[in-house]
């Protein structure tokens, strides 16, 4: 039987750190915040840019965290191009500024990649 492995915020920010992924703590913005998640962070970037996660109890609920976003932000006015990572439990966010280039994006695919996430395009 497959076994989905579960990730905590702490295994994010372990896999933040060998990528060499540095940003300070912040408040996340009022239409990404989730109560249903377990756990969340968000880290600010020098540049603007934005990282949250996410951590559910399970990926089912991971899964309706993704619609919730969706929901939420669907009327928002924003300043960013959000990049949504989904591996079983946990969701990354990656918020480039519209029109912009950054060397954070690869490094977030690394980290996305290196805990067995993939994209979501939305």
């Amino acid at each position: 039987m497959l076994q989905l492995k579960l990730h905590t915020l702490d295994d994010v920010k372990q896999g933040m750190q060998q990528v060499s992924i540095q940003g300070a703590e912040t408040e996340m913005l009022e239409s990404y915040r989730l109560t249903s998640a377990r756990d969340s962070a968000a880290y600010a970037f020098d540049n603007g840019e934005l990282l949250y996660v996410y951590e559910f109890e399970a990926p089912t609920e991971a899964h309706e965290g993704m619609k919730k976003i969706e929901e939420q932000t669907a009327l928002v006015d924003l300043v960013y191009s959000p990049v949504i990572y989904n591996a079983n439990n946990v969701i990354l966010i990656y918020m480039q500024k519209y029109g912009e280039t950054t060397g954070k994006q690869p490094a977030v695919e690394k980290l996305a990649s290196s805990l067995g996430w993939q994209v979501s395009t939305s």
